[in-house]
C-alpha cells in the first residue's frame, strides 16, 4: 500500500541518517567551504564485446574539483536493456575503501527494484566503513565504489548502462556527504556505451560482426 511504502521510505532515510551520524562520530571530516559535486561514472565508458562475453564495469565517484569530497555513501539506480545484457547480481567490491555494506539493498518493496535482475534495473547501495576509520573520499582521479559484472546476450546491438537520477516514486541516484548529515553532493550521472559484435547480421556488409558506419561505407561504394 501507499502508506506502507511511505513508511519504508522513511525507514530508508532514517537508516542513512543513522549511518552518517555513526560515521561522523568515529571520523572527523573537515568542513569544505565550497563542497565539490561528485559525479558517478562507469569505467570504461565504452566497450565492444562479443556475444556471450562477460565484461566488467567499474562504478566510480569523481570529485569535480581539486580537493575531493568526504562521502558517507552512495545510492545508484542502474538500468540497461535486458534483451541485450545480463547482470550478474554478485558485485565485486574490489575498490580501495572497505565499505560496511556494498551491494543490492533489499528494497524490492520500494519501486520493485532488486526483485529480479532480469528486468533491466537494479539499485546499488554502498555505505559505512571501518569503526573509527577514515571516511571514503571521492577524488578528481575517481574512487572505485564497486565493479559490476555483465554478460552480452544480444548480438549486433548497442546498449547503454545508465545511472538514473530518479526511478519510480522513492528511488534515486544519490551521493551522500560525509561532512554534513543529509547533504547530497550528487553531480553528473554518466552512462557507458556497450557495442556487441555478432557475425552474420543483416547489414553487416564488411563482415565485421557488427553493424556500424564502416558497413555504410561498403554499401555506398
Amino acid at each position: 500500500s501507499a502508506n506502507a511504502k511511505g513508511v519504508r521510505e522513511k525507514m530508508r532515510r532514517g537508516t542513512w541518517a543513522l549511518v552518517i551520524c555513526l560515521i561522523m562520530g568515529g571520523a572527523f571530516a573537515p568542513l569544505e567551504t565550497l563542497r565539490a559535486a561528485v559525479n558517478l561514472e562507469w569505467r570504461p565508458s565504452a566497450l565492444r564485446v562479443g556475444l556471450g562475453e562477460t565484461f566488467l564495469l567499474g562504478l566510480y565517484a569523481v570529485s569535480d574539483d581539486g580537493t575531493g569530497a568526504a562521502l558517507a555513501g552512495i545510492d545508484a539506480v542502474v538500468t540497461w536493456d535486458p534483451s541485450v545484457l545480463y547482470l550478474d547480481p554478485r558485485v565485486h567490491n574490489n575498490g580501495p575503501y572497505p565499505w560496511a555494506f556494498s551491494g543490492f539493498w533489499p528494497d524490492s518493496a520500494l519501486d520493485a527494484l532488486n526483485t529480479t535482475f532480469s528486468d533491466g534495473n537494479a539499485f546499488l547501495t554502498a555505505f559505512g566503513g571501518p569503526p573509527g576509520g577514515a571516511l571514503a573520499r571521492a577524488t578528481p582521479q575517481g574512487l572505485l565504489i564497486t565493479t559490476f559484472v555483465f554478460r552480452a546476450i544480444g548480438p549486433g546491438i548497442r546498449s547503454g548502462v545508465n545511472l538514473e537520477p530518479h526511478f519510480g516514486q522513492y528511488s534515486a541516484s544519490r551521493v551522500h556527504s560525509g561532512t554534513i548529515p543529509g547533504e547530497l553532493l550528487t553531480g553528473a550521472l554518466r552512462s557507458a556505451d556497450i557495442a556487441i559484435r555478432g557475425c552474420g547480421l543483416f547489414g553487416d556488409a564488411n563482415g565485421g560482426c557488427e553493424v556500424d558506419a564502416a558497413d555504410y561505407a561498403e554499401w555506398s561504394d
